[in-house]
């Protein structure tokens, strides 16, 4: 699992519990192995190509994305769904990409993914807001976004920039629907092939509305999740401790649901964030705040923090309770 943008003391475990984490914290307490320093590149894109790949992102064409549109990894460059499905696993991935979009062989169903459901792209998405599948342009996105459903499972909740029906995932939090997604691939997986399940968050990154046009990065968080931090004074650290939370019931379900399916005791999971804190996790020194209008949300008119050169972040493993060759059932 992959968390975006989320710092080493996001975590109740690393803040004195300021922050409601239960989940995260338990696995970090109770079975997981730590590295003691573990470091990201300074953005999204690089550090997950080299997730990726087990190499350095300028070994397969990532120096930056700040300026770059057409970033992709390297098509002679296997990734590690390529790698696995030799061995027998089953891959999925759900979440945000952002490794290539550009051409077919930058897309996670032609780099070894059997699905994906979630953004091509970076920066493109609201947190209730799913646009259209492949990319469309809808003006007060950021320029589009690209929502999309690649495998042809529960297509007929992706219908088009307005998804209405039944089946839409339209105003459904997107930890929601990446979530669902998950579970719906453990539970429909046969335990006697060995599984690789990417997931990889939107939270805590900020969402993209039309007020990041004008220099705002947006905060969103359901009221419910909001409400639990009431004590706190400052609005934007109550929405992103709030995100924060949403995340950690992303993982806890997603957890469970691989207890209920017998997978647990012979996974490893390993959760990491993409880069360190976002900015918003150093808002009150760069400005103020005004309400922006979708559910709870809050936006930042002032300079942004400048990034630093390399983000300390949260990595663990959770280690499976005892090894077994690939497609041995759990017990």
């Amino acid at each position: 699992m992959v968390a975006d943008d989320l710092g080493f003391d996001d975590l109740g475990v690393h803040n004195g519990n300021k922050v409601h984490t239960p989940y995260i914290d338990a696995m970090i307490r109770n079975d997981a192995v730590m590295l003691s320093s573990y470091y990201t590149y300074k953005v999204c894109s690089p550090s997950r190509a080299s997730m990726l790949t087990g190499r350095y992102p300028w070994g397969v064409g990532f120096f930056d994305m700040s300026n770059d549109g057409n970033h992709c990894v390297r098509p002679d460059t296997d990734l590690l769904p390529a790698v696995l499905n030799k061995a027998g696993y089953r891959s999925h991935f759900t979440g945000k990409w952002d490794v290539g979009r550009v051409m077919n062989h930058c897309t996670p169903t032609m780099r070894g993914y059997e699905s994906f459901l979630g953004y091509y792209t970076a920066c493109t998405a609201d947190y209730w807001y799913h646009g259209a599948p492949g990319g469309s342009y809808v003006a007060d996105k950021c320029g589009g976004v690209d929502f999309t459903n690649s495998s042809g499972l529960a297509a007929e909740g992706i219908r088009g920039a307005t998804m209405h029906g039944p089946g839409s995932v339209n105003d459904t939090y997107d930890r929601i629907v990446f979530q669902e997604r998950a579970i719906d691939v453990i539970e429909a997986h046969d335990p006697s092939e060995p599984l690789y399940l990417h997931v990889a968050w939107h939270n805590v990154h900020d969402a993209c509305t039309k007020d990041r046009t004008t220099g705002s990065l947006v905060l969103q968080a359901p009221t419910e999740t909001v409400s639990l931090y009431g004590t706190t004074r400052e609005d934007p650290w109550k929405v992103q401790a709030a995100m924060t939370t949403e995340l950690d019931y992303g993982v806890g379900n997603v957890t469970e649901a691989l207890k209920r399916r017998g997978l647990w005791n012979n996974t490893v999971m390993v959760f990491v964030s993409d880069n360190g804190k976002s900015r918003w996790a150093e808002a009150p020194p760069c400005g103020g705040i005004v309400t922006a209008p979708r559910d709870l949300s809050l936006a930042s008119r002032s300079r942004r923090c400048p990034p630093q050169a390399a983000r300390l972040t949260t990595q663990t493993m959770r280690r499976a309770e005892r090894a077994r060759p690939p497609g041995a059932r759990a017990e």
